[in-house]
């Protein structure tokens, strides 16, 4: 019986598999660790060069096969990309309470983190947003890690109870 996760974006079937799903707003990250995952949000995309991908066949669909040690990440209106897993089993390191990321959007990177904290996070500026994070987060961890942020970006950091607001230094 298929294991199938709808999401906004479109549907993710498990076809025998290990894979985690991460949905943030208008963005969708499948990685594959074991097995293979089809995906039908595929056709959606734009400038996906269609003869490259890879299908699956499943309850009489077309299906985009992603396979083990695989990452797709696609968002509305954008191209499908597809890449190779940095570290194999990464993208499942929230099992063991670690959040790792590669050159990922800031405002990606705050909204998982939201989803594992009791913490309001609020990013009220557009070039914050768009920053680049490269590193690993502790999920037990993650109000020092905030705080920690000015250090390594120029952004300031302000909490007013359960509310922390990201936010660029003023000079």
């Amino acid at each position: 019986r298929p294991f199938v996760v709808s999401t906004p974006l479109g549907n993710v079937t498990a076809i025998g598999t290990a894979f985690n799903i991460k949905l943030s707003g208008d963005r969708i990250l499948v990685s594959v660790v074991e097995g293979k995952v089809g995906m039908d949000f595929a056709n959606k995309a734009t400038g996906t060069r269609k003869a490259i991908l890879k299908t699956v066949e499943f309850n009489n669909q077309k299906l985009l096969r992603l396979d083990a040690g695989e990452v797709a990440t696609y968002s509305v209106g954008a191209d499908l990309n597809i890449q190779p897993a940095i570290l194999s089993g990464e993208n499942i390191m929230w099992r063991e309470g670690q959040l790792t990321y590669r050159s990922e959007i800031f405002k990606y990177v705050v909204a998982d983190l939201a989803r594992y904290s009791d913490l309001d996070i609020v990013i009220d500026d557009l070039q914050v947003e768009n920053l680049q994070y490269s590193g690993t987060v502790m999920l037990d961890r993650i109000p020092a890690w905030l705080a920690a942020l000015p250090r390594a970006f120029p952004v300031e950091i302000q909490r007013d109870g359960q509310t922390v607001t990201i936010r660029s230094h003023k000079k």
